[in-house]
């Protein structure tokens, strides 16, 4: 069965951290997404941007339209994912 682990950061939290610290939480990502590619289970891996750049892609009547912010205020942020099978 496959799975996404979704990495969850509150909003504001990298640029609360200098860039070793930020370099040594992706360093983690990766060998973490290392050790699924070696045990075969890996499907996909990113770490995604911040949310000042985010877009919304709304479908109606078989019309896509990509939206720009502001968006509500929100107490987390999706940092990255792992899709995997376990």
């Amino acid at each position: 069965m496959p799975y996404m682990l979704l990495m969850i950061e509150p909003p504001g939290q990298r640029l609360s951290r200098s860039q070793a610290e930020g370099h040594a939480v992706y360093g983690r990502m990766l060998k973490f997404a290392e050790e699924l590619k070696s045990e075969g289970v890996l499907l996909g891996v990113a770490s995604l941007g911040s949310q000042d750049n985010a877009a919304r892609v709304r479908v109606s009547a078989g019309k896509s339209q990509v939206l720009d912010g502001p968006f509500a205020e929100a107490k987390e942020m999706v940092g990255g994912f792992l899709a995997s099978f376990w």
